[in-house]
């Protein structure tokens, strides 16, 4: 019977119902970044699939630095679109928070959030409205209709009058701000658990259950469904060659194509991880197994190493002959 390869339940059949348990295809790099249906499975149930690219997967791809790459090389996920860049800023005069939104191939904005201060007087309230001159209108008028609908009036406090909101609007102080501090929030431990993940699912095709279904992968699954901080991650990391590139079977394979690749060395085994040729996502991440499960896998699968180009969502496969060679040669020269 066909399982999940996260939570380990039986996948049922569409057409008998159980959504959740359902088998969906699920990318080893995240269509988002890319990824391609060449890398991918259909051993995981709809709702694992569901649950880890709202979580895993969004925390690492929504970072701004992947964002970054994403309009960089006009990468589009399952929406059709391009994400904007969005991040935390505060005006130079006033230290007013803001923020930046930057959308794919267009100038940065910068965005404030309205204010309302609500004062009691008397015979009433005065309200000071502040924000851009969308956002002052839509809230004034909003005031301005719940007061006539309990009888009341909106007046303008300069001259005594029924407010005219465009007129009053129109003569209001205006304050530009011309410079702003932009902040550059990233979370490392988001984009580390989302390079395990790309491991996990590539130990799946690349060694099949042979691999997935032993105690060996059970500790790399419980950090790629969220157990564990950054000690739990930080166990599964090692240094990666920044020149790892020159001494694989890369083919026609591009700089910033992504790579994936198993390197079987004994117990200390690993999964290189490199998307976009970058080093901030680049890593080689341990893999917990046996001689016996590596032979076998490496055996009935035959594949070693995979890259895809982002743009065309190409997949080429390196197996175990070419592979080998290739290391062999590359180390020859060294």
């Amino acid at each position: 019977m066909q399982r999940c390869i996260y939570c380990t339940k039986t996948l049922i059949p569409r057409e008998t119902g159980q959504a959740a348990l359902n088998p969906s295809l699920e990318h080893a790099i995240p269509y988002s970044l890319g990824g391609s249906d060449g890398l991918a499975t259909h051993d995981a149930c709809v709702g694992c699939n569901n649950s880890l690219g709202d979580s895993v997967d969004a925390e690492c791809i929504n970072q701004p630095y992947i964002v970054i790459l994403r309009q960089t090389h006009s990468i589009r996920g399952h929406g059709r679109t391009v994400p904007d860049l969005t991040l935390p800023a505060t005006s130079t005069i006033g230290n007013e928070p803001a923020t930046m939104v930057r959308p794919h191939n267009e100038p940065a904005t910068f965005r404030h959030k309205p204010i309302v201060l609500r004062q009691h007087e008397t015979y009433g309230e005065q309200v000071l409205v502040v924000g851009d001159h969308g956002q002052v209108t839509g809230i004034v008028e909003g005031i301005a209709a719940k007061s006539k609908r309990r009888g009341e009036s909106v007046i303008d406090p300069t001259t005594g009058q029924p407010m005219d909101i465009a007129a009053s609007i129109a003569a209001a102080e205006r304050e530009q701000f011309g410079e702003y501090k932009v902040g550059f929030p990233m979370e490392l431990d988001a984009l580390r658990r989302g390079l395990i993940k790309i491991a996990f699912g590539f130990a799946h095709l690349a060694l099949g259950w042979h691999w997935t279904g032993s105690k060996h992968a059970r500790r790399m699954r419980a950090v790629v469904r969220g157990a564990g901080g950054g000690g739990a991650i930080e166990k599964f990391l090692t240094g990666v060659d920044p020149n790892i590139r020159s001494t694989l079977p890369m083919g026609t394979a591009g700089a910033t194509d992504h790579l994936v690749c198993l390197m079987p060395q004994g117990a200390d085994t690993q999964i290189i991880v490199s998307l976009f040729g970058d080093p901030l996502l680049s890593a080689a991440i341990k893999l917990a197994i046996d001689p016996a499960t590596l032979e076998a896998g490496i055996a009935a699968n035959d594949r070693m190493m995979a890259t895809v180009d982002h743009q065309t969502r190409k997949t080429t496969w390196v197996g175990l002959v070419d592979f080998t060679d290739h290391i062999k040669r590359s180390s020859a020269t060294v």
